[in-house]
């Protein structure tokens, strides 16, 4: 492999695992088309290793959240549960809404929610005295549908759940940021977990019962020891210095960056 892919491979999944993973995004989006132009691997196989990926970063991010008490279990396994039955669903049916039609539906989402995002950056105002704990009925049962919904397109599309999860959270749960999005990082390593054994034993053209393709597994075995290496760099630079007003800014400017990676490989 050439000395400056390897390089580039290696600082992007560091980079990757440390931020997205601890702004509770997991950063698949970003790892995918990296894998494809830069390694040059099929999109089957990226998205195999991208998972790969998002899982180790998770895990080791997880791990210090957990230390913190910055993750609220409950509300961790209903998203989960829903984020797994979704994903499921999503790996069976097709989606009837044509894939480029939802595609630019998804993205005005994110814009939207930028915005929302923006206005309370720009006010500097911190939800902590007003944060919520606890679910009630109505809660649980949104959340579950919310989270169904979330497993099921990135399932379809590889859309990381996190930018539904996150402002979910926030503005409809009334969770703290941090928490939202340290939440969000738990949900990320059973969703990952599903979807990375959907493309190794499911027929998606990574591993047969007579073919491995070599490439992936050297890819995942490579790399992924560099994601929890970043997730948790990137964790304990989360849990100290990361305030409401950071969580909110770093995620506006992520989800943004994915919007617009999502835009340019559409128009490509």
């Amino acid at each position: 492999m050439d000395t400056v892919i390897l390089l580039v491979l290696v600082l992007t999944t560091l980079g990757i695992a440390a931020i997205y993973t601890n702004i509770g995004l997991g950063g698949g989006v970003m790892h995918v088309p990296i894998l494809m132009w830069v390694a040059g691997l099929d999109k089957n196989s990226a998205v195999a290793v991208s998972l790969s990926l998002v899982l180790g970063g998770a895990i080791a991010a997880s791990a210090s959240h957990m230390k913190e008490r910055m993750v609220e279990w409950r509300l961790a396994g209903i998203l989960s549960a829903g984020a797994v039955i979704g994903a499921i669903f999503g790996s069976v049916f097709n989606l009837g809404l044509d894939p480029t039609l939802f595609k630019w539906l998804f993205i005005l989402m994110i814009f939207l929610v930028c915005v929302r995002f923006a206005y309370d950056v720009a006010r500097g105002k911190d939800c902590v005295d007003e944060c919520k704990t606890g679910l009630s009925r109505g809660q649980s049962i949104v959340t579950i549908l919310v989270a169904v919904g979330a497993g099921f397109v990135s399932s379809m599309f590889g859309i990381g759940g996190g930018l539904i999860y996150v402002p979910l959270m926030m503005y409809y749960l009334r969770r703290q940021a941090k928490v939202s999005a340290f939440t969000s990082t738990v949900v990320i390593i059973p969703t990952s977990l599903v979807g990375l054994m959907t493309y190794l034993v499911g027929g998606r053209g990574v591993i047969f019962p007579d073919t491995v393709y070599w490439d992936t597994v050297y890819y995942i075995l490579a790399l992924a020891p560099l994601a929890v290496i970043g997730g948790y760099m990137g964790s304990r630079l989360a849990v100290k210095r990361f305030g409401t007003w950071h969580i909110k800014a770093v995620f506006l400017v992520l989800a943004l960056l994915v919007a617009v990676v999502m835009i340019y490989q559409m128009l490509l």
